[in-house]
C-alpha cells in the first residue's frame, strides 16, 4: 500500500504506510524495498536527514537490491548540497562498485556534472568519455565534453565535438544549445 501511494504522488500517506511497515516487519521480505521508497517519500518531504539515513543503511549492504540506487541518492544529495568534490567521488565509486548496474552509465556522467562543477574540466572529461558511446547518455556526455573543452580553451577541439554532434542528429533536444556553444569556441 506504500509503494501504491508513493506512485500516487501522496508522499505524506505513502511514508506514514511505510514506517508502519518497518517497525512491525523490520526484517521482513520487502523491508529494503519499502526502506527506498520510504527515503524517497523522506526526500519529497523535505526531511533530507531521514532519507540519508535510509539511504546510507541501504548503501551499507551491497549485496542489496537497492544498495547502487540508494549510494546513487546518495551522491545526487551531495551535489545538490554543492557539495561536489564528495559527490564526483560517490558516483564514481557507484561506477565501480556496480559496473553492470543500470545506473552505472549516469553515475559516471553525474561524476563528470560534478567535476565540471567544481572547475576540474579535466576530470570531468574523463568521465563524459566513458559514456560518450553509451546509447541513452552518449550525446550528453559529448554535449559535455565540448563544453568543457570550451571552459579550458580548446575552443577548435570544443566546436568540432560540439558540430559532430549536432551533425548526428540535428532534431536532438540539445541541438539549439550546441550550436550556440559551437559558434562562441
Amino acid at each position: 500500500l506504500g509503494e501504491v501511494e508513493f506512485q500516487l504522488g501522496n508522499a505524506q500517506a505513502a511514508a506514514d504506510v511505510l514506517a508502519l511497515q518497518l517497525k512491525n516487519f523490520p526484517r521482513g521480505q520487502r523491508a529494503d524495498e519499502a526502506r527506498f521508497i520510504l527515503a524517497r517519500a523522506y526526500e519529497q518531504l523535505d526531511r533530507t536527514d531521514e532519507a540519508i539515513a535510509l539511504y546510507r543503511q541501504l548503501a551499507a549492504n551491497p549485496q542489496g537490491a537497492r544498495a547502487a540506487d540508494a549510494q546513487f541518492h546518495l551522491a545526487a544529495q551531495q551535489f545538490e548540497a554543492e557539495q561536489y568534490a564528495q559527490a564526483a567521488e560517490a558516483f564514481a565509486a557507484l561506477a565501480r562498485s556496480f559496473p553492470r548496474h543500470k545506473l552505472a552509465a549516469l553515475a559516471h556522467l553525474n561524476a563528470g556534472y560534478s567535476h565540471y562543477h567544481r572547475g576540474d574540466e579535466e576530470a570531468a572529461v574523463a568521465f563524459f568519455t566513458r559514456v560518450a558511446n553509451d546509447p541513452e547518455w552518449g550525446h550528453t556526455a559529448r554535449y559535455w565534453i565540448g563544453l568543457s573543452d570550451k571552459a579550458q580553451g580548446e575552443f577548435t577541439r570544443a566546436a568540432d565535438t560540439l558540430l559532430a554532434l549536432f551533425r548526428e542528429d540535428q532534431q536532438q533536444p540539445l541541438a539549439e544549445s550546441i550550436l550556440y556553444h559551437a559558434a562562441g569556441s
